[in-house]
């Protein structure tokens, strides 16, 4: 089976009107590599991306796509999620799952990782980095003063073994 990114669809049916035939070599050329680490990614998760992770090629990090929870229903909606061993980085939102994979290509998440995920939110470190988030979400909501949301982190600080506060009281 042949994967195409958008962007490669795109630009087939948009050189078939083109008269220069340089310009349309330069453009395939430019978007070749893309198209080949597409089809790869693809591949390695036959064709079902959905929650197969992906390694960035430079650093720890990794990226899952996901079905939107919360969408109206007329068209499906995909995360892209973004992780490293701290918890969760970032999203971002795409109208398709094929858009969503391109975009993580383009951000450097190119290899296969099953499992990275599971394994990573089982580490120690991720446990402290949510419950530090966790802390300070109900600290910027206002649900916490200053003062407990220092004697909640250092008492989280405290349950995952760090010997010093972060926040002396």
């Amino acid at each position: 089976m042949r994967y195409l990114t958008p962007t490669w669809r795109r630009l087939v049916s948009d050189t078939r009107t083109c008269r220069n035939d340089v310009f349309e070599r330069h453009l395939r050329e430019a978007v070749r590599p893309m198209q080949i680490c597409f089809t790869r990614m693809m591949r390695a998760c036959s064709g079902q991306p959905v929650g197969f992770e992906f390694r960035h090629a430079d650093r720890e990090e990794w990226c899952v796509i996901l079905p939107e929870p919360v969408s109206d229903g007329a068209e499906q909606i995909w995360r892209l999620l973004t992780f490293d061993r701290r918890g969760l980085n970032a999203h971002s939102v795409h109208k398709s799952i094929d858009v969503g994979i391109e975009q993580a290509i383009r951000a450097g998440f190119q290899d296969p990782d099953p499992g990275a995920l599971d394994d990573v939110s089982t580490q120690p470190l991720w446990g402290l980095a949510q419950a530090q988030y966790d802390c300070r979400d109900q600290f910027f909501r206002n649900l916490l003063s200053k003062e407990q949301f220092m004697i909640e982190m250092n008492l989280i600080a405290f349950r995952h073994g760090l010997t010093e506060v972060p926040f002396p009281v």
